[in-house]
């Protein structure tokens, strides 16, 4: 876990990475969900260019995609850059605005923690697919610091994911007939 005071590692630039426990995840397979995936890919990019990145949240239900984030990350790096992703220790609005005062950048999906990175007065990067997280960027002059999420609608990802395993249960394996 980090605190907001602790030193960065060299001259390596910090970056906050909010992710969100979306409703539609599936904690079962979450180190294989794609939103999941995107996050440990942009995680391991960013350390091995030579960034500090701190992994958060904002909600007790965002700890599981923290955990899976780190976790994928880290196997992925090299051992002696694993110590450059970091899991956010905040619990509270405070130390989390504490913590984001130390990124150079933030990047998140969570209405919320946008509105705490606005308040520290970082920069701040909105991966949107809510509404309302277009409407307050479009609001602040900031659409072209908006980024559209790999996938707009989660919930018709899962759906789809969903409907994918349906049709391989009804499905016989290759090479079989089905009776």
């Amino acid at each position: 876990m980090v605190g907001a005071d602790e030193l960065r590692a060299g001259d390596r630039a910090r970056i906050g990475v909010g992710v969100m426990g979306f409703s539609w995840l599936d904690p079962s397979v979450l180190a294989t969900d794609a939103y999941v995936e995107a996050l440990v890919d942009a995680t391991v990019s960013l350390v091995s260019e030579g960034t500090e990145v701190v992994v958060f949240g904002g909600d007790a239900a965002d700890d599981p995609v923290i955990e899976a984030t780190a976790a994928g990350a880290r196997a992925r790096l090299p051992e002696e850059d694993r110590r450059h992703v970091l899991v956010s220790a905040a619990r509270s609005l405070t130390d989390q605005m504490s913590e984001l005062a130390t990124a150079d950048v933030v990047a998140s999906s969570r209405f919320h923690n946008v509105v705490a990175t606005f308040l520290t007065e970082r920069p701040v990067v909105a991966v949107a697919d809510r509404a309302k997280v277009r409407r307050l960027m479009a609001a602040a002059g900031l659409q072209g610091l908006r980024r559209r999420g790999a996938e707009p609608d989660g919930r018709r990802a899962a759906a789809r994911r969903r409907a994918g395993a349906a049709d391989r249960l009804v499905e016989p394996p290759r090479g079989e007939a089905r009776t």
